[in-house]
């Protein structure tokens, strides 16, 4: 325990070092909070109607304003939050679990079933995730549930990617040919030097993925393939609030903003991480 909180103790101290990881770190907390506490945030029900004069401008009652159903927008946006994150989550952790091992396997083993991965990859990369999005909504129907499937199709490919060529990198180092020469078992070999050295790139590439999931997900609920209606989704708040835009544009504006602030603290924090756990960063985490 007292080893676990050191390396916690370390990691906390080169992540206050970076400006932009402490940035994203505290906008990630942020968001965190409002999706926990949801519900007790959000001052109306999502689906509550005329909770205020339809199209009613931002005010101390209605901070964001109303829609055409006068329903409150900042309680929609609010637990849009939960919508965004959770789908975001859902398909990195997805793409990751799939993607890991056969990216593992493609960067260890020169064999035919590497080879047969890395051209799967290559296929799957031609196919648009919007296209792919169509396709599974026309099969299943719209949802959340068409937005995650496609989107894991779209990202397991760039992990694939990732692991093979990290892998790579490290299985030519001079630790791992002792190990073999000494008959240490591949499981073995792969748990103690090859996936240790595969955690910070995998990390770094986990939030990027996220913040892109996020604006795949309100793309797609824009074009009405995803999430749907009344669900508060900020891709459906845009769809919706386009149709008003001279006449509301805090209708479109307000779930801007949300994605905007998202997608920019995700990125901070994967950015910041990418250059502390850069082996030529100073002070980093290579104590750990």
């Amino acid at each position: 325990m007292n080893k676990i909180g050191r390396k916690i103790r370390m990691g906390w101290r080169a992540v206050t070092r970076s400006t932009k990881a402490t940035i994203g770190f505290l906008m990630i907390v942020l968001l965190i909070v409002i999706v926990i506490f949801a519900p007790l945030i959000a001052p109306y029900e999502v689906d509550e109607m005329n909770t205020g004069p339809v199209f009613s401008r931002p005010s101390l009652e209605h901070p964001m304003g109303t829609d055409h159903y006068g329903r409150d927008v900042f309680s929609r946006i609010v637990m849009g939050t939960r919508v965004s994150m959770r789908v975001g989550a859902l398909v990195a952790v997805l793409a990751i679990v799939i993607g890991v091992p056969l990216g593992l396997m493609a960067g260890y083993r020169d064999d035919l079933s590497g080879s047969l991965i890395m051209r799967t990859v290559d296929v799957m990369l031609c196919f648009p995730w919007v296209m792919v999005a169509l396709c599974v909504a026309a099969l299943i129907g719209g949802g959340e549930k068409v937005i995650i499937i496609s989107l894991v199709f779209a990202y397991v490919p760039t992990f694939i990617r990732l692991m093979q060529g990290v892998v790579l990198s490290v299985r030519e180092q001079e630790y791992v040919g002792a190990a073999l020469v000494t008959g240490e078992k591949q499981s073995s070999i792969i748990g103690r030097y090859i996936l240790p050295n595969c955690t910070a790139p995998l990390i770094v590439e986990a939030t990027l993925v996220m913040s892109f999931v996020i604006l795949d997900e309100a793309a797609i609920s824009y074009l009405g393939v995803g999430i749907q209606p009344p669900t508060p989704s900020w891709g459906v708040m845009l769809n919706e609030g386009s149709q008003y835009m001279w006449n509301a544009p805090y209708l479109s504006i307000f779930p801007g903003i949300a994605i905007a602030f998202t997608v920019l603290g995700i990125n901070l924090f994967g950015d910041g991480l990418r250059d502390i756990l850069d082996p030529r960063y100073m002070g980093g985490l290579r104590e750990l």
